[in-house]
């Protein structure tokens, strides 16, 4: 999943003027929330149950603005008001700061090496599947059809999770725009993709044979022995010891032997990890 933080700023006043929220920085390292705006992340955040401390400064500010523009409100103090007034806005409030962006079989050369080279290693085996941060689900239910072609899909192999309730509800009805089909190979439209008019949806055989749940996975879970791991374009929006501290708590969850799928810049530093593929990591056998 990527965090879907919108444009680079350019530094006019015009800009600064119609985002007053939004960092004046030389670079993203440099970022720093006012406390108005620290204090407002904190309360969506620990609302939804979410540790925001572990996300760099610079993406949050970038959202700020669409946040406010969500809750109908001009100021962080305004919307601090209404988040804390009426508790169900702030679902709407992360929504508006963390968007997951991702689609059916993204990076179709990673889709490819995943069934030439991951795939054959699970011959006589249901591999157990988890996609971290999965958004609206796209990328597992892309893996659940490459698993269905092979012969190899299982009920309750498959766990999707995020920390946002709507993300998962979203992908549990496996409802797409019709401009998702594009991405889908032609090879599973006739029997596990239905079309109507108002979008497309995922085949009831592969929808019931994955599960969901809304977790952070920046917390401890009692999440063990999955033979892959999805977690794509998500560390990038970490601070360097949260997402080193991701990493970790990724691998130990995966099997001798697992695999890792990562986004095209992301690049874990665990020694028993190994670059076995374009954004695909291999855990050690032993």
């Amino acid at each position: 999943m990527d965090l879907l933080v919108g444009p680079r700023p350019i530094a006019t006043e015009s800009v600064a003027a119609r985002h007053p929220h939004e960092p004046s920085v030389k670079n993203e390292d440099e970022a720093v929330l006012e406390k108005d705006a620290q204090d407002f992340i904190h309360l969506v955040f620990s609302g939804a149950g979410i540790d925001g401390s572990a996300y760099r400064s610079f993406p949050l500010a970038r959202r700020l603005p669409a946040c406010l523009r969500a809750l109908r409100v001009q100021s962080i103090q305004e919307a601090h008001e209404l988040v804390e007034g009426y508790p169900e806005k702030k679902c709407l409030a992360i929504n508006s700061l963390l968007i997951g962006t991702t689609e059916f079989f993204r990076d179709p050369q990673v889709f490819h090496q995943i069934r030439e080279k991951v795939l054959p290693s699970f011959t006589g085996k249901t591999p157990r599947v988890w996609s971290v941060a999965c958004s609206d689900g796209s990328e597992l239910y892309s893996m659940a059809l490459l698993l269905e072609k092979a012969r190899l899909l299982r009920a309750n192999h498959l766990l999707g999770s995020d920390c946002r309730e709507t993300a998962i509800t979203h992908a549990r009805q496996g409802i797409y725009p019709s401009m998702a089909l594009s991405s889908i190979p032609q090879e599973f439209h006739s029997r596990f993709v239905m079309e109507s008019s108002s979008g497309i949806r995922i085949d009831d055989a592969i929808r019931n044979s994955v599960s969901w749940a809304v977790e952070d996975v920046l917390k401890p879970l009692e999440h063990h022995g999955w033979d892959v791991i999805f977690c794509r374009n998500f560390s990038i929006y970490l601070d360097s010891v949260s997402g080193a501290s991701l990493w970790e708590s990724l691998e130990k969850s995966l099997t001798p032997g697992g695999f890792l799928i990562v986004g095209k810049t992301e690049k874990p530093r665990v020694r028993t990890l190994t670059r076995v593929g374009d954004s695909i990591y291999q855990k050690n056998p032993s």
